[in-house]
């Protein structure tokens, strides 16, 4: 599988982990992961939940629930932050044995992706607002995106959104 997997009993501990989930986290050994895991997510969320507390919420709700996804911040043991979207799912084994197997999904480079787009979208803003005639652009599907200050001063709007919104 091309992400990285593991699973954990109903003690919420990792039984089993993919090739994946070494190389995401920069690990070795799966022994190394499981002996790691909780090192493994800094110790407050982003949404100032400690990782620990959060990670097992996570894993009751898919217990009881079959299933869960939410994003995450992992990381390496080195603390290189890893941005990531978990699936939880409940699994039973042929023993009869309930377990969670979680898939993490590396956002890093969606998220650099995002801002690349994000700086060009800031340079080209840039670019039209520093041009002293009216300019405007739209999308493929004419849709009116974007207009300069110079635009919003010749009609003697507030700013570009009231432009944008009366345009037509």
């Amino acid at each position: 599988m091309p992400l990285c997997s593991g699973c954990w009993n109903q003690n919420f501990q990792p039984i089993a982990c993919n090739q994946n989930a070494l190389e995401f986290h920069g690990l070795n050994t799966s022994r190394e992961f499981m002996e790691n895991f909780h090192k493994l997510s800094p110790q407050y969320q982003p949404d100032g939940r400690e990782s620990e507390s959060a990670a097992k919420q996570w894993m009751q709700k898919a217990f009881a629930d079959g299933y869960a996804r939410f994003s995450w911040l992992h990381q390496t043991l080195a603390g290189e932050p890893i941005p990531s979207e978990i699936t939880l799912i409940r699994a039973k084994l042929a023993n009869g044995e309930q377990i969670i197997a979680g898939y993490a999904r590396d956002l890093r480079e969606s998220f650099a992706a995002r801002a690349e787009i994000h700086e060009a979208e800031n340079r080209t803003q840039l670019m039209l607002d520093a041009t002293p005639l009216c300019c405007n652009m739209w999308a493929d599907n004419f849709n009116h995106t974007h207009c300069n200050q110079a635009a919003v001063n010749l009609f003697g709007l507030t700013d570009k959104h009231e432009y944008l919104a009366r345009f037509h």
